[in-house]
């Protein structure tokens, strides 16, 4: 019977029940609504970062082989040297020549700069400091040409022979006498007219067990550009019938250049780069799984001309 004062206890049990219905209904909307924009922030995350590597890769890759824009000798460098390498290249930890591998690539280029002249005199010795034409076109007299401690430097022989070239880092700077020295002896003396320039090297490398796709600056900067990378891949298309290039074709020689920067003459026949990148997934999650991307550049200074 109804008491006037208040319900039944059958009332009471059922809309209990009700409630705790609708309540766990509504809560497991909240959790899967939860889950659902975990999921996604995850998958965005993980498109961002591999937005974030190819796009440097791409931007670097369509600089490789850029050479001095100004004065004697300028023009792409592919005439001296490879642009890109399938090894790490720098003063710090590089691969041995010759080296090929398919997880890591260096790539070469002069940035624009004032920093682009000849040597006005030839070297007495491999040792010597570097005497630099300042009247060279971009050049401001009184400022070695913009060079600065530290900065990395390529210099390579007056008639563009290729594999006769260098990559050093300055040491110091004389802007009374207009010289400048590297770090460390030069493997040759170089002759008066030879070509002078600030060089630009990122080498794009995988670290495996940091799952890491790392960037070095050729001298002494390694840093990370993107972590959660499960693999990478680099391979190299040359001009010609053969296409693709093995890791073995790119170190089996015909050998140029001159130690400790000799190279395997197939990478001056490079004209395309493909690069594919594999990005880990989210373990926890099977809604979120491995996200791989691949771009293939055709740089503009590496073209058959």
């Amino acid at each position: 019977m109804r008491n006037r004062r208040g319900y039944i206890l059958l009332e009471l049990v059922l809309g209990a029940a009700i409630t705790c219905a609708m309540s766990t209904a509504l809560f497991q909307l909240a959790v899967a609504a939860q889950s659902a924009l975990a999921v996604q922030g995850d998958a965005a995350d993980q498109q961002q970062r591999l937005r974030v590597a190819t796009a440097a890769l791409r931007h670097d890759l369509m600089m490789a082989g850029a050479g001095p824009a100004r004065g004697a000798r300028a023009g792409p460098l592919i005439d001296v040297l490879p642009p890109v390498i399938p090894a790490r290249i720098g003063a710090m930890n590089p691969d041995p020549e010759l080296t090929a591998r398919t997880d890591r690539i260096s790539i070469v280029f002069v940035p624009e700069s004032r920093s682009q002249t000849t040597l006005r005199s030839g070297m007495a010795g491999s040792a010597s400091p570097l005497a630099i034409e300042e009247s060279s076109a971009g050049c401001v007299a009184g400022t070695t040409c913009d060079f600065a401690v530290g900065d990395r430097a390529l210099i390579y022989d007056a008639s563009g022979a290729v594999g006769a070239y260098e990559i050093f880092t300055v040491a110091a700077v004389d802007p009374a006498r207009a010289l400048i020295a590297p770090s460390a002896p030069l493997h040759r003396a170089y002759a008066a007219g030879a070509r002078v320039s600030i060089v630009a090297i990122r080498t794009y490398y995988l670290d495996p067990a940091g799952k890491r796709l790392m960037v070095y600056d050729g001298d002494r900067s390694d840093l990370p550009l993107v972590d959660h990378v499960a693999d990478m891949r680099v391979a190299y298309v040359a001009d010609g019938p053969t296409g693709l290039l093995t890791t073995a074709q790119l170190a089996d020689g015909p050998v140029i250049g001159e130690s400790p920067s000799r190279f395997d003459g197939d990478l001056l026949r490079v004209r395309r780069v493909r690069v594919t990148l594999r990005l880990q997934g989210d373990s926890s999650s099977a809604s979120v799984g491995d996200l791989e991307g691949t771009i293939e550049v055709s740089p503009p200074n590496m073209a058959v001309r």
